[in-house]
């Protein structure tokens, strides 16, 4: 006991955002013996226009930090399918998961509030309502007063005007995208979170329960909602039609970008904050819980400096996702040339999905694709062609 108070009084960490991606790093942190104090202007629960799916590595993730989640807390998810107006594939979480787990669905909300009791119940210092900003020559204050900590981690969103203040700049940003939800009362067509495919934007529809699902859109067209875009997914608008509302729609932006840094001297940034991806990968819950994990051990370690190359590690797979993901929205003849080829060729959609729950590496990926192509186990003319445009992408 003894040691574990002088490991607390030794260093105190300020975290700044409430969020999943805050909450994680505060819970990450107690965990390992520091002290932790939370703040953020809003109070919860407080929510988020996202698609409010948890991988099955972020619901062991969140287990990790205390913060389990149940089918009665939503609905489990199993897996991904694509559609467009002439194909579908889908593909299921691989067998080679810990007990074959799901992912789950869960309302963001409810997410937030599990996390928020559980940081309470830890002895986090939590301070709801308190707007946090940057000082003249550095350091933050909130209500007037001088936030006094070792270590800060910013973790507030995308838009992060105290990550801008701090010097942290964009490296690269390949995308930015617009993003409107909304939750319907009607029972889920399957336990699979569906991504529609049309001209520049996607519509993907998340099961929340035995009555309930989410329904997202991501589009390049600033100002569409996802009211204006349901009529180009008919298949989509006749399954939803005189269904109930359950929320009010939210919008928000999605980008996928990267920082040139995510440390500078005694400031990380974390989640969003730190670099994104395209809210189609499903990525973004599940990367700023292995960040919260990365940099809790690096300072931990008294090395905090070491969570610049864990989050690099991090952000890798999920950056080439997007962009693979991107690349097809962007051109109509390879999306459809993609869905087309993944219905006719399952096992390759089970391997990109591999890929995609970092089972399998891009490299094993390419080779294993490559090898069966020049046996002839594949249509030859689909992959070259898919082959090409991935090459104009560049850095697939």
């Amino acid at each position: 006991m003894r040691v574990m108070d002088e490991r607390m009084s030794r260093i105190h960490v300020a975290v700044l955002g409430g969020g999943p991606a805050g909450l994680a790093a505060a819970i990450a942190l107690r965990q390992r013996g520091c002290r932790v104090a939370l703040y953020d202007g809003q109070r919860p629960p407080i929510d988020k226009a996202c698609g409010e799916g948890l991988m099955p590595e972020a619901v062991r993730l969140l287990r990790a930090l205390g913060v389990s989640l149940g089918k009665q807390d939503g609905a489990p998810m199993t897996g991904i399918s694509f559609h467009d107006a002439h194909a579908s594939a889908s593909a299921a979480f691989g067998e080679s998961l810990p007990g074959n787990e799901s992912g789950l669905a869960v309302r963001r909300t409810l997410l937030q509030s599990r996390m928020a009791a559980r940081a309470a119940a830890m002895g986090i210092d939590l301070r709801w309502g308190a707007v946090v900003q940057t000082r003249k020559g550095g350091g933050f204050r909130s209500a007037g007063e001088v936030i006094h900590a070792d270590f800060f981690v910013i973790a507030d969103g995308l838009c992060s005007t105290l990550a801008a203040a701090c010097g942290f700049r964009e490296r690269n940003c390949y995308s930015t995208r617009y993003a409107s939800r909304q939750q319907f009362r009607r029972a889920p067509c399957s336990n699979h979170v569906a991504v529609y495919w049309g001209s520049g934007e996607q519509i993907y529809v998340t099961p929340l329960g035995d009555d309930e699902v989410g329904v997202a859109l991501l589009t390049s067209r600033r100002g569409r909602r996802l009211s204006d875009a349901l009529p180009d997914f008919p298949a989509v608008a006749k399954w939803i039609a005189g269904a109930e509302s359950t929320s009010s729609m939210r919008g928000a932006v999605t980008k996928t970008r990267s920082l040139r840094e995510v440390i500078r001297g005694n400031v990380a940034v974390l989640g969003d904050a730190s670099g994104s991806v395209d809210a189609v990968t499903g990525e973004g819950l599940l990367s700023a819980l292995r960040q919260a994990h990365a940099l809790a051990d690096a300072i931990d370690a008294g090395e905090p400096e070491r969570y610049q190359a864990a989050h690099r590690r991090i952000s890798q797979g999920p950056l080439r996702m997007a962009r693979l993901l991107l690349l097809l929205g962007r051109f109509l003849w390879l999306k459809q040339l993609f869905v087309a080829t993944m219905a006719k060729r399952p096992e390759s959609f089970d391997a990109l999905l591999r890929v995609h729950l970092a089972e399998q590496s891009w490299g094993s990926f390419v080779r294993s694709e490559a090898t069966a192509l020049v046996s002839g186990r594949r249509e030859r003319a689909p992959w070259r062609l898919f082959a090409m445009g991935a090459y104009r992408e560049r850095g697939l």
